[in-house]
């Protein structure tokens, strides 16, 4: 099965992207999760001032319906 590459465009997404890592390292026991709201906060595009000196994407990789990565 192909890998899709979908970017974040919208809120769920975003929400999505976010989430991916703890679902990756969940098992880890030296992964220190970042504060969900913080992320979320600093990756909106209207609310960080990195957007005022470059333009961002984000980017899901999606394999089953399941995300398998992010860029």
């Amino acid at each position: 099965m192909p890998i899709l590459i979908k970017k974040v465009t919208d809120n769920e997404l975003l929400k999505k992207f976010v989430r991916f890592p703890f679902e990756l390292y969940k098992n880890n026991p030296y992964w220190i999760p970042p504060l969900m709201f913080m992320e979320l906060r600093e990756l909106r595009y209207l609310q960080s001032p990195s957007y005022t000196q470059a333009d961002l994407s984000y980017f899901i990789a999606i394999r089953h319906d399941k995300i398998v990565g992010r860029i």
